[in-house]
């Protein structure tokens, strides 16, 4: 009987050596495929929105929060109230993390310390009326001086002067300003008054007070203060704004001046005008915003500007403080006089420098490590979707890695401007689909390196089974 076996009708591979084949080429697969899935595809394609920003590291001894600071262009991608920002946190070999912040909005700030003053009436000078009030013992930091009127005085326009000295008595006196103005315009439906003076910081124990044009009949004060201002600007940015058209109408001589916004969704803090006039003025402005030239306006600030004179150097108000956000147009609304020739020759816009901050505690990582942090909406960054819609796409907003140490030597604040490179620095994701490209090709290479090194070598056959 022929036992003689037929291998033409053999498996090159048995099933064992199959499986180690399989086993392979899978193992393959799915370390690459969790390469891919761990690069943040959607991440990635996100990341298209590069700007320069600053970052502030505040030195304390409990904790040292870091802020950072928004770009107009990061701005202009977020919602007026920041709510729609997420502040992620990603360090070399990590998955993005969320980092909490909260929302840095600054607002301009006015701090005044009052004195307690003692105030005496002084024998009238050729020129005007006179007092004199006293700061005190030691003399305190004073920069303005306030004069309050009775309210039966009314419509009168006054120069001020103001000396500083250590007696009354005394003849020694330093000159502070003599071109202060005190004013009251009361019309129907408006009343203007300035009532403050404002001099170069002193510290002198009596303020000798003149109201020039008043000798013989001083009028009736109520009040005389002496204050220390500070006022506090917050950061913010200026933007000129193209005027685009400027329409008066002749009968009742209301100014409309039309221009481009140049950023257009951020929080307009106040817009200054540039009015060259060699006459005093007092005009009320209203600011509104729309999204075309021709469209009415919704209405963001009112407020009265002025340039008032009393002898010396004008006292100038041209910026209207408005509380909104910029849209692609921007409208000014100046009520003036019929016949009048005040022309507005440029226009500015002032828009809030806002940002978050957090701490470094928070971080995925230590903080003398480089970190790259993201902004986005919170669309992409929260999948369960219950955030309100945006009415515009989701975009991501990638920032360059920074370098974050402390603390800080400086006590005070020290801020660090991170220029745009091309590509941001620290090791960059690859593209999901090269790793499964790549997965895939070394998963064949894989199976076919086995197939050839695994299968089984050819045997003698005889004479007989050749002839088959």
């Amino acid at each position: 009987m022929d036992t003689a076996v037929d291998h033409r009708r053999t498996p090159v591979l048995p099933t064992a050596r199959r499986a180690v084949l399989l086993v392979a080429c899978l193992g393959c697969l799915t370390f690459f495929g969790r390469a891919a899935v761990g690069t943040e595809p959607l991440l990635e394609k996100r990341l298209s929105h590069r700007a320069r920003v600053k970052l502030e590291f505040s030195h304390r001894e409990s904790d040292h929060p870091v802020r950072l600071v928004l770009t107009p262009e990061l701005q202009a991608l977020a919602r007026p109230d920041l709510g729609d920002l997420r502040l992620l946190a990603t360090a070399p070999g990590q998955q993005p993390q969320p980092i909490p912040f909260r929302l840095a909005l600054p607002r301009d700030r006015e701090l005044a310390e009052e004195y307690a003053t003692e105030s005496k009436t002084l024998p009238p000078s050729p020129t005007g009326s006179r007092w004199a009030v006293s700061a005190g013992d030691p003399p305190p930091p004073v920069n303005s001086l306030v004069l309050q009127l009775d309210d039966s005085h009314r419509n009168r326009r006054y120069p001020v002067v103001v000396w500083g000295g250590d007696s009354v008595e005394g003849t020694d006196w330093t000159l502070l300003t003599d071109h202060g103005l005190w004013l009251d315009i009361s019309q129907p439906g408006r009343r203007k008054t300035i009532s403050r003076i404002s001099f170069p910081p002193a510290r002198h124990r009596w303020y000798r007070v003149e109201l020039a044009g008043a000798p013989d009949a001083p009028p009736p004060i109520q009040t005389m203060r002496l204050l220390h201002l500070t006022d506090e600007r917050a950061p913010h940015h200026e933007f000129p704004a193209p005027i685009h058209t400027t329409t008066r109408n002749p009968e009742t001589g209301v100014l409309t001046i039309t221009c481009a916004v140049p950023h257009a969704g951020l929080p307009l803090q106040a817009v200054h005008l540039e009015i060259p006039s060699a006459t005093d003025y007092l005009l009320t402005a209203r600011v509104s915003v729309s999204a075309s030239p021709d469209q009415p306006g919704v209405t963001i600030g009112t407020g009265e500007i002025h340039q008032l004179s009393a002898g010396g150097p004008p006292q100038i108000e041209s910026s209207v403080k408005c509380a909104g956000t910029t849209q692609s147009w921007l409208h000014v609304v100046l009520e003036t006089e019929p016949g009048t020739s005040l022309e507005v020759t440029e226009v500015t816009t002032i828009v809030s420098e806002r940002g978050v901050v957090f701490d470094p505690e928070d971080l995925p990582t230590r903080p003398d490590e480089h970190l790259a942090l993201y902004l986005g909406n919170p669309e992409l960054a929260s999948p369960d979707g219950n955030q309100p819609p945006l009415d515009r796409p989701a975009e991501w907003v990638s920032l360059p890695a920074v370098h974050v140490d402390l603390p800080v030597p400086n006590p005070a604040y020290q801020q660090t401007a991170l220029s745009t490179p091309d590509q941001p620095a620290g090791p960059q994701p690859v593209d999901s689909r090269v790793v499964w490209l790549l997965g895939a090709t070394l998963g064949l290479a894989t199976w076919g390196a086995l197939r050839f090194f695994l299968r089984r070598p050819p045997q003698n056959r005889s004479a007989a089974d050749r002839l088959h």
